[in-house]
């Protein structure tokens, strides 16, 4: 069984606090899969996100992690430096 945490950056005021919800510091997972120790990032700041993870991690699918090309990467640089009105060099 995994439970969602929360791992505080240094200057966090809720860093005493590993289950707050009331900042936006990075979630992960902490617990036990197959007998086997698991403790991941789930790289999401949403509990809700987070939970909706860890049913899939525990129901044995991967997340779903978008592959981005370097392609597509710097298609998508191009064209948000054209809406900005400036151009690449």
């Amino acid at each position: 069984m995994l439970t969602a945490y929360r791992r505080h950056r240094g200057k966090c005021k809720f860093a005493d606090d590993r289950a707050s919800r009331k900042c936006r510091c990075a979630l992960w997972a902490d617990g036990t899969i197959e007998g086997k120790p698991y403790r991941r990032s789930l790289k999401t700041r949403s509990f809700e996100r987070a939970q909706q993870l860890i049913r899939e991690i525990e129901d044995g699918r991967k997340p779903e992690v978008p592959v981005i090309t370097l392609e597509r990467a710097a298609e998508t640089f191009s064209d948000d430096l054209q809406a900005q009105s400036r151009e690449s060099t």
